[in-house]
């Protein structure tokens, strides 16, 4: 039986660089890395965050119970964009949109001040860019040279199998792994170089392949997931704004003329006011559903009253002018 021909470490990197996003080249000692390559706008690096960076990202971002308190005392801008997201800490690796290259930035033994002596990037490349962020804003970096450790730079996202899944993976597809190594033999008909590939391409990424669908599969659960909790946060939100619609219509309507009727001078003062207020809170809460008021506490977090007071607010401002009792 003649032993199939090793494939040449170059027709190895052609068969891997079809089917990776960032070219690759095999060492002489079997290491696989990519390729020194040139960033372009548009493309997607990772980057990690620096100290400067999470205090400037923290330090703008509010909650929605904060912004309930400040609505309250109109320190808020009605319409105003609020900065809501997840917090971040140093060392964090981001997503970063690449929106400007600079293709010799790093070229000499320039290095950022934070960086410490002697410190070697993998490219001359500096890039600025938008960070994704999760929430509702982005950050912008400028000039973040290449490396895949330090802090303010940034790097091609790693191509790695899903190791968490390769156990069962092997296991799955054990079967088919000891097919294409049965049949890579010589009594395969077809191209001499079918062989080789089927023995020392194929047969080792059955695995990986099956990972990846595994993984594949696991991310679009967690996204239907995300996809669900987000549906449900649009509803919550949906029905404390149409009953408070409701329920400052009937305050407007009912309530404050009925107090202002009883009073000399029509006027109510400010304690008249503020029963009335909680008179309103107590009726929102009351017509809202249990599992409204449930969820309440994970969408706005743990000002749900400092919340419904300002819902109750904003409705009550998009009520028609009542006048004044004669």
């Amino acid at each position: 039986m003649t032993e199939p021909q090793k494939p040449t470490i170059e027709q190895l990197e052609s068969i891997l660089n079809s089917k990776v996003s960032v070219p690759i080249e095999i060492l002489p000692n079997g290491q696989v890395r990519a390729k020194v390559v040139k960033p372009t706008v548009a493309r997607i690096v990772h980057y990690k965050l620096t100290a400067q960076d999470a205090e400037q990202i923290n330090r703008r971002r509010t909650s929605g119970g904060s912004i309930a308190d400040r609505l309250k005392t109109e320190k808020w801008p009605r319409g105003a964009q609020a900065h809501i997201g997840n917090g971040v800490s140093v060392g964090q690796v981001v997503p970063l949109i690449v929106t400007a290259v600079w293709p010799e930035e790093y070229a000499s033994n320039v290095r950022l001040a934070h960086h410490p002596e002697g410190t070697k990037y993998e490219s001359p490349f500096g890039v600025n860019g938008q960070v994704l962020l999760d929430g509702n804003d982005s950050f912008w970096v400028t000039s973040a040279p290449q490396h895949p450790a330090l802090d303010g730079c940034w790097s091609w996202p790693r191509i790695v199998a899903a190791l968490m899944f390769a156990a069962v993976a092997a296991i799955l597809f054990a079967p088919a792994v000891a097919l294409a190594q049965e049949t890579a033999g010589p009594a395969l008909a077809g191209p001499g170089w079918l062989a080789p590939v089927l023995q020392y391409v194929v047969a080792p990424m059955i695995p990986i392949l099956g990972a990846a669908l595994l993984a594949l599969l696991t991310q679009g659960v967690l996204y239907l997931r995300s996809r669900a909790k987000d549906s449900k946060t649009m509803r919550v939100l949906s029905q404390v704004g149409d009953v408070a619609l409701t329920v400052a219509a009937k305050v407007e309507a009912v309530e404050r003329p009925l107090m202002q009727s009883a009073l000399a001078d029509g006027k109510l003062t400010p304690a008249e006011g503020k029963q009335l207020a909680d008179s309103a809170l107590t009726q929102l809460k009351g017509s809202l559903s249990t599992d409204v008021l449930k969820a309440l506490p994970g969408v706005v977090g743990s000002g749900v009253d400092a919340y419904l007071g300002a819902k109750l607010e904003q409705a009550n401002a998009a009520q028609p002018v009542q006048p004044s009792p004669t």
